[in-house]
């Protein structure tokens, strides 16, 4: 157990996650509202039988990536 006790204390830790866990959470609020927004579009498309590149095309834009 002290052998790994020791291995625990002198293993480098990586943070790389963490300025990114960060900035999810000071933007929660816009990522709740961005998923619901893109809900919404695609529940409308739905009951229209309509796919992302017929919206696209409807409003004279390039297509959209596509959401699966």
């Amino acid at each position: 157990m002290e052998k790994f006790r020791e291995k625990l204390k002198n293993a480098k830790q990586d943070m790389t996650w963490l300025p990114e866990a960060k900035a999810r959470q000071e933007n929660h609020a816009w990522l709740r509202l961005s998923f619901a927004i893109g809900v919404s579009v695609l529940s409308a498309l739905r009951e229209r039988k309509m796919t992302q590149k017929d919206l696209a095309e409807d409003l004279n834009c390039s297509s959209l990536p596509q959401i699966s």
